[in-house]
């Protein structure tokens, strides 16, 4: 009888979390061109960009990042992304957006003749489930509606008109309201 009587027991299983995304961290030394330097590019002139990162996508919920001239300003401007790439853990540092910026943008008339202008260039990353359609059903990144899951990164580029020009950058644009600085 007493062979009756033996037995396992069991634990309860673990508890595990939730899978969560996490907002795409990138991975700044090594993104192409370097953003503590000013992009010097001519007019008509196509630049890829190369931006590593890192992020937790859950529940299938892939990354996507989008590159804007003069973002939040009144000459704001979608560029190009690179959005919907398979998701992943925070473990895989294999991965990074690719854009390739086309420079074919005007100038204002607010700069000595060949002269560089300003551009800012602007890169958010967050998820697929925070985009918005705009009027023309082309994906966006809203930064209310994206809320914790976004990063961003700018650059500066000169961008010169054909031919020869002065080594002289115009006044960039600036926010037409002022930056959040929880994000």
């Amino acid at each position: 009888m007493p062979w009756l009587m033996a037995g396992c027991v069991v634990p309860e299983p673990e508890k595990f979390r939730e899978p969560k995304s996490t907002p795409p961290v990138f991975i700044v030394p090594q993104v192409a061109p370097p953003v503590n330097q000013i992009v010097r590019v001519t007019q008509g002139d196509a630049l890829p960009f190369t931006i590593p990162y890192r992020s937790e996508d859950s529940a299938g919920d892939e990354p996507a990042a989008i590159m804007y001239r003069n973002f939040n300003t009144p000459e704001q401007q979608r560029l190009d992304g690179d959005t919907f790439e398979e998701t992943s853990t925070f473990d895989d540092t294999e991965r990074s957006f690719g854009i390739t910026v086309r420079f074919d943008m005007t100038c204002g008339d607010d700069r000595p003749e060949n002269a560089a202008c300003c551009q800012q260039l602007t890169l958010l990353a967050t998820h697929r489930s925070k985009l918005v359609l705009n009027d023309a059903g082309i994906p966006e990144v809203d930064p209310d509606v994206a809320g914790q899951d976004l990063a961003m990164l700018v650059w500066f580029a000169a961008v010169s008109p054909p031919g020869p020009h002065l080594d002289v950058v115009g006044k960039c644009p600036t926010p037409i309201t002022p930056p959040v600085t929880d994000r």
